[in-house]
C-alpha cells in the first residue's frame, strides 16, 4: 500500500512539474509568438487579448486593455509564476519540504495541473492566430475554445486555491497561492468577459445595429460584473493580488476607453463605461488597502 502511495505521489508531482513548467515557457513565448507584423503595427496575441503596441492605433473594442498597463499586469502574473514553478522544483527535489509536497500534492489539491493545463491551453489558441486571422477578424472556433477553456480553467482554480494549504515557508504561499493562482484568477475573469464579448461581435458583423447595442450592452454590463465578481472573491478568499490586478485592468480599460475621441465613445458605448471603470478602479484600490491592513495585523 505504502509503495502505491509512493507511486501514486510521484505521477502527481510529475504532472506538476511538467503542468507548471509549460506554462511557464509558454507565458514567455507570448512576448514573441506569433510574430504578427500588419501594416508596420506590432500585433501581439496573449491567450485571445489583441494587443496593438502603438499609442497612434486606437482600438475601439469593449474590455480592451491599454497595453502599457496590460505588459504590467502580466509580466507581475508571468514572473509569479516562474517564481512558483521554481519554488515548486526547489520543494519537491533539493528541500524536499514536506509542507510544500503536501500542501501541493496532498487530497484534491493535487490536481492542481488541471487549470494550469488548462491556462496553456488559452497559449496555444493564441499560438494558432496569424496576420489573416487580424486581418478578416477570429473565426468563431478561436473565441468557442478560449471561452471553455478561461471557464474551465476558473473553475477549477478556485476550487484548487481554496483545496490548497501550504503551511510553512512563507515564500512559497505568496509565489503559489497568492501570487499565482491569485493573479490568473483576476486575470481569467476579465478574459472570459472580453472573449464573450468579442465573440458577440464577431457573429453580428454586417448588423450595425444589434453590433452597436452588443457592444454597448457588454461593455457595460461585464465592467460591472467583473469588477464585483473579482472584488467579490478577493474578499472571500483574502486574497490580495485578485484586487491588485483588477486595479490594472480597470485602469487600462480607462486610459483606453478615454483614448476614444470623445463622440466617438459616445456613439458607441455612451460614458457610462467610463463612469464604471473608475468606480470599479477606487473599489479595488480599498479592497487592496483593506486586505493590507489585515495582512499586516496577522
Amino acid at each position: 500500500m505504502g509503495e502505491e502511495t509512493d507511486q501514486g505521489n510521484q505521477i502527481f508531482m510529475i504532472a506538476s512539474v511538467i503542468s507548471w513548467l509549460a506554462l511557464v515557457i509558454f507565458g514567455w513565448m507570448a512576448f514573441g509568438v506569433p510574430d504578427i507584423d500588419y501594416y508596420d503595427i506590432k500585433i501581439w496575441i496573449f491567450w485571445n487579448y489583441v494587443i496593438i503596441d502603438d499609442d497612434d492605433v486606437i482600438y475601439d473594442e469593449p474590455l480592451f486593455i491599454y497595453y502599457v498597463l496590460f505588459y504590467m499586469a502580466c509580466i507581475i502574473t508571468l514572473l509569479f509564476v516562474t517564481a512558483a514553478f521554481l519554488v515548486l522544483c526547489m520543494g519537491y527535489f533539493v528541500k524536499r519540504d514536506a509542507n510544500i509536497i503536501i500542501g501541493m500534492l496532498g487530497g484534491l489539491s493535487k490536481f492542481h495541473f488541471v487549470p494550469i493545463l488548462c491556462v496553456c491551453g488559452l497559449f496555444i489558441i493564441g499560438y494558432t492566430y496569424d496576420d489573416d486571422d487580424i486581418r478578416d477578424g477570429f473565426n468563431g472556433g478561436h473565441y468557442l475554445f478560449s471561452i471553455l477553456f478561461g471557464v474551465a480553467a476558473l473553475a477549477s482554480l478556485i476550487f484548487i486555491y481554496l483545496r490548497t494549504n501550504i503551511e510553512s515557508p512563507i515564500y512559497a504561499t505568496w509565489a503559489i497561492k497568492h501570487g499565482a493562482y491569485g493573479c490568473l484568477i483576476a486575470f481569467l475573469l476579465h478574459h472570459i468577459g472580453y472573449v464573450f464579448s468579442m465573440y458577440g461581435v464577431h457573429d453580428k458583423k454586417g448588423h450595425y445595429d444589434e453590433l452597436k447595442d452588443w457592444r454597448k450592452g457588454c461593455y457595460i454590463a461585464f465592467s460591472i460584473i467583473i469588477g464585483l465578481c473579482n472584488i467579490g472573491l478577493s474578499l472571500f478568499l483574502k486574497e490580495i493580488m485578485i484586487p491588485f490586478i483588477n486595479l490594472l485592468i480597470y485602469i487600462g480599460m480607462t486610459v483606453q476607453f478615454f483614448k476614444l475621441d470623445k463622440d466617438d465613445r459616445k456613439e458607441r458605448f455612451s460614458e457610462a463605461p467610463g463612469a464604471i471603470n473608475i468606480i470599479m478602479m477606487i473599489m479595488s484600490l480599498l479592497m487592496v488597502g483593506f486586505l493590507g491592513t489585515k495582512i499586516r495585523q496577522s
